[in-house]
């Protein structure tokens, strides 16, 4: 898959989506629909919610730039180590978040790509 087929399905995600996920008036709404809807959320995606809480509470002080939100994109690798054993798809979801943190905040499709590939 090339470079721009990958920007492509990304960009589509995001548009499906209705709003960034990353914004802070969005961010308790979505993690109260997520836990609400998922009887059984797994350790992985509790985690996750947990990351993206944090990032949107930064990213409503305008802490927005890539020194800003250093060591939260860390905290994605470091999630999807711990959940090596997690379903396929979580660890896919942690991933696509942090490729959409990249294009949606930061505005950087390269670093985007690399978490999507």
């Amino acid at each position: 898959m090339n470079k721009r087929t990958i920007l492509i399905i990304a960009s589509a995600l995001l548009s499906l989506t209705g709003s960034p996920l990353f914004a802070a008036e969005t961010s308790a709404a979505a993690e109260a629909t997520s836990v609400s809807t998922n009887a059984t959320v797994s350790s992985s995606e509790t985690d996750l919610i947990a990351l993206v809480t944090r990032i949107n509470a930064k990213l409503k002080q305008d802490k927005s730039t890539q020194a800003d939100l250093a060591a939260d994109l860390k905290e994605f690798d470091v999630l999807f180590a711990k959940h090596k054993d997690a379903k396929p798809e979580d660890r896919a979801h942690i991933l696509a978040m942090k490729g959409q943190l990249y294009l949606q905040v930061l505005n950087d499709p390269k670093n985007a790509l690399e978490a999507f590939k």
